[in-house]
This record gives structure tokens, C-alpha cells and sequence, in this order.
């Protein structure tokens, strides 16, 4: 069983010249965590989010993947202290999971090349507006092959190779120890340090990053991440933010529908404005609806503490009603953004909305 879990941060990402570059730093585990491996018994089974060297193979684009030597020097030097201190070494990772991420990080960089040779222009729209489509969707599926899934394959090692000490990455233990704790010979949790890196300069020539061991909890927001990845994840292969039923459905990015993909849940009315909550792949937002003929118009605010978006400044929509279709535009509070959204009634199952992506 697991007795102790580490969560590290095993690389490091610096912007410089203003933010027009940047790149990945290196990361080493820390003195504490070496000093912690070096206490253990030998023959201790550490286990370690990586898989053995050479696991990897080509992508099928024919481009040779391999994971950057900056986020590959954090499990290089573990693999060294562990091998130095007599103790074994479980890799945890799956080498068919990752392939499967670099495939479709392969898939996205092709879309991303015909995308080049096609203005992003009103007139071009029948042709680029699926690719830019197409290039989210990729994005989104290889961001949760390589966080959800692989979490998912690391967490079903860990239980089949029963090492004593796990050190994975930050991201997957707190949101592993909040949702599902590994658990200690004693049917406990495990017990739990979480590691961070803290870089040291932000200047390209003498940036470096140095890890420290710190006590503190399983960062809660880890759910909220989470909970918007899936949400991502659902609109590109559902069509759908939330499992509830809303009363409409609609985007506010018209150019790529399922990043701005929201669902209308009404509550209650009062006085000709309707109170509703708006879920999207950003959070939960309130709203107040009033319609005026075919006019209708909507004040949104997004809840910070339950979104990723870090404000609440209301954001007004106006839209005119076609058919049975709402179309129109929105600005943020201060001209701090603005678009167009469109929106209809939401159809439930099973003609639901079969073709509001096409």
C-alpha cells in the first residue's frame, strides 16, 4: 500500500522580452525530498510519473516524439538518486496513453498548417470556420488524454504495482487526494507533502527554478480545473457543458461554437425579467433575462469563486430573435472584450440539438 505521496512540480515555464517569448526551465527535485528518499530502506518501490527510457516511438505524422529534455530532468534525477539508494523504480506512466496525446498534438499541428494558407475572414468562413473548429477539438482531446486519462492509468499503476512512495506530479495528487485518496497499509490516507518550484529569475539569460517542500493541503481549486476540462471536453464530443437539462443552449464565440458553448437554466421570474443561471466552459455565471418583443437581452455575471475567469464585471448581450434562433452581440463591462453569441431552445433527447455544430 501507499504509504506517502509527493506532489511536485516538475517544470517550469518563463516569459521574457514582454511576454513575446518564452521557454521551459528545468526543475530538480528538492534537497528534502532527496534527503526523505535517502531514509527510506532499500528496496523501497518508489514509484515515479514517467515511463523507461526509449518507451516512446515515432508519432505518425513520421516526427520523432519525445518529451523535452527541461520536463525530463526532474524524473532523470530521481531515477539517479533512487537507483544510487538501492531502491526500485516503478514507472507509472503509459507509454500507449501518452502516444495517444502526441497523436493528436500531431493532429492539431496539421490542422493548424492548412489553417495558415486561409484568412480568418467573414468570406472565408465556410472553409475556416470548421478547421478552427477542428483545431480547438484537437487541442481539448489531447489536453484530457494527457490529464484525465493518463491520470486514470497512472492511479490503476499505482494500485497494480503497489509502490510505497509515489512522486507525481502536483496537478493529478491534489486532485487525487481531495477526490480519491490513496490510501496506507492502515486503510488511512497516505500521507501527503506537495512540492513546489519557485523560479528565480524572469530574465531569459538567468532564469533558473529552485523546489522547495512545503506542508500545506491539496489545493481545492484543482476541482474547479478539473470540472472545466471536463466541460471542455464535453462540448467538443457532446455538444453539451452540463449533464442537467437547460431551457436553452447557445455560444458566444461564433467563429469556434464549442469554446463558447453556454447553457440557459431559468429559476424563477419576477416582475418581466427571468432570473437564470449560465453554464459555460469558463463556470457558472448568473443572469437577468428581459425580452421586449424580439429583442432580448441579458446581463451576465460570473461567479469567481465558482469560474476560471477571475472577474465579475457584467457583461450585456443583445440579440434580435430569427425564426427560433436568438442572434446578436455582447461587450464586457468597460469594453474590456466584446463578440457575438447566438442561441436557441434547447431539444432534449433525442432530437436534442443534433446539429448545432454543423
Amino acid at each position: 500500500m501507499v504509504e506517502r505521496v509527493f506532489g511536485v512540480t516538475h517544470g517550469a515555464h518563463i516569459d521574457y522580452l514582454w511576454g513575446l517569448a518564452s521557454r521551459e526551465l528545468p526543475v530538480y527535485p528538492s534537497q528534502e525530498l532527496i534527503e526523505i528518499l535517502s531514509q527510506l530502506p532499500r528496496g523501497t518501490v518508489v514509484g515515479i510519473e514517467t515511463t523507461p527510457s526509449g518507451a516512446l516511438a515515432a508519432t505518425p505524422d513520421g516526427a520523432e516524439f519525445g518529451i523535452p529534455p527541461e520536463q525530463t530532468a526532474y524524473w532523470d534525477r530521481v531515477v539517479e538518486v533512487c537507483k544510487n539508494l538501492g531502491h526500485k523504480i516503478a514507472f507509472l506512466d503509459d507509454p500507449d496513453t501518452y502516444m495517444r496525446y502526441a497523436e493528436k498534438l500531431a493532429e492539431q499541428r496539421r490542422i493548424g498548417l492548412q489553417l495558415q494558407s486561409i484568412p480568418h475572414i467573414e468570406n472565408n468562413r465556410p472553409q475556416a470556420q470548421p478547421l478552427v473548429e477542428a483545431h480547438y477539438r484537437a487541442g481539448v482531446e489531447a489536453e484530457y488524454i494527457h490529464t484525465v486519462i493518463r491520470e486514470q492509468r497512472i492511479h490503476d499503476n499505482i494500485l497494480e504495482l503497489t509502490p510505497q512512495v509515489v512522486i507525481i506530479g502536483i496537478g493529478h495528487t491534489d486532485y487525487i487526494m481531495i477526490n480519491n485518496p490513496l490510501l496506507n497499509s492502515n486503510g488511512k490516507p497516505a500521507v501527503y507533502r506537495r512540492e513546489t518550484a519557485e523560479v528565480l529569475a524572469a530574465m531569459e539569460e538567468y532564469a533558473a527554478a529552485i523546489s522547495h517542500l512545503v506542508d500545506d493541503q491539496p489545493n481545492p481549486k484543482t476541482l474547479l480545473e478539473r470540472e472545466l476540462l471536463e466541460r471542455r471536453y464535453r462540448a467538443v464530443t457532446e455538444g453539451r457543458v452540463t449533464t442537467e437539462t437547460p431551457q436553452f443552449i447557445g455560444t458566444w464565440n461564433t467563429w469556434c461554437r464549442p469554446e463558447g458553448l453556454f447553457e440557459v437554466h431559468m429559476a424563477s421570474q419576477n416582475h418581466g425579467e427571468t432570473l437564470a443561471t449560465i453554464e459555460d466552459c469558463l463556470g457558472t455565471a448568473t443572469a437577468v433575462i428581459r425580452q421586449n418583443g424580439d429583442v432580448l437581452t441579458i446581463i451576465k455575471t460570473y461567479d469567481p469563486k465558482r469560474s476560471g475567469v477571475n472577474h465579475n464585471y457584467p457583461i450585456s448581450y443583445q440579440g434580435h430573435k430569427v425564426g427560433d434562433k436568438y442572434t446578436g452581440s455582447y461587450i464586457i463591462d468597460g469594453g474590456r472584450g466584446e463578440g457575438e453569441f447566438e442561441m436557441q431552445p434547447f431539444l432534449p433527447q433525442p432530437s436534442r440539438n443534433p446539429n448545432f455544430f454543423q
